[in-house]
């Protein structure tokens, strides 16, 4: 029991805790920058832009006239962001440059883009993208809320995920097989600070990262 405290302490002190911006503020090139991963398209065509970009929100999203009217205007650019990444969670991914800080407006844009991140400190994008960096998975929403989702690596078949709170208490602890849909949400009932680690079934590699309820 003393060492599983102290390995769960080893992991509280080191591991990277990533808290949510609730704006984007304007950088040197004049221009407030995002990623946003879009949710009803699957695998963004490579020359997806600013006109796709305002029918696809125009389609799904449930923005007044007058805050489509703004995007319309203010959005400069949109283009895929990882055109090569293999990730699928990334295929998604957009980036938008505008005039104006948009923020507030793609986050209420009824679930038609899942994340929203400013792209000059990403937290959707520490990057998930696996095969840059080495990851085993990622959650797509910290601090979390209802939509928050585990992302977990392709090759990674089958996996233990141990969640574990600020004391060292394991409150959830299940094999998965990938392609299950995990909301964390329903996992971790009470608001604090807690401990996700993957553990390849296969392998036994694991990652660990902290949320935040």
């Amino acid at each position: 029991m003393k060492t599983k405290l102290l390995f769960l302490l080893f992991l509280f002190l080191t591991t990277k805790l990533s808290f949510a911006q609730l704006n984007c503020y304007q950088q040197s090139n004049n221009l407030h920058q995002y990623y946003a991963k879009l949710e009803h398209i699957s695998n963004l065509n490579i020359g997806f832009d600013k006109t796709d970009f305002i029918n696809y929100v125009t389609t799904y999203s449930n923005l007044t006239t007058e805050n489509l009217s703004i995007l319309d205007t203010d959005v400069i650019s949109v283009s895929k962001s990882f055109p090569s990444s293999q990730t699928a969670f990334l295929q998604n991914v957009v980036s938008i440059d505008s005039n104006s800080d948009i923020y507030s407006i793609l986050l209420n844009s009824n679930n038609s883009i899942s994340t929203i991140e400013c792209r000059n400190n990403p937290i959707l994008l520490n990057t998930p993208d696996f095969e840059l960096n080495n990851l085993k998975f990622a959650v797509t929403k910290n601090p979390i809320d209802e939509n928050s989702k585990i992302i977990v690596h392709s090759k990674i078949k089958n996996f233990i995920l141990l969640i574990s709170n600020s004391v060292g208490q394991t409150i959830h602890k299940k094999q998965y097989t990938i392609g299950e849909n995990i909301l964390i949400n329903s996992l971790v009932k009470e608001k604090g600070l807690y401990i996700l680690t993957i553990i390849d079934a296969e392998k036994k590699h694991a990652q660990s990262l902290k949320v935040v309820k």
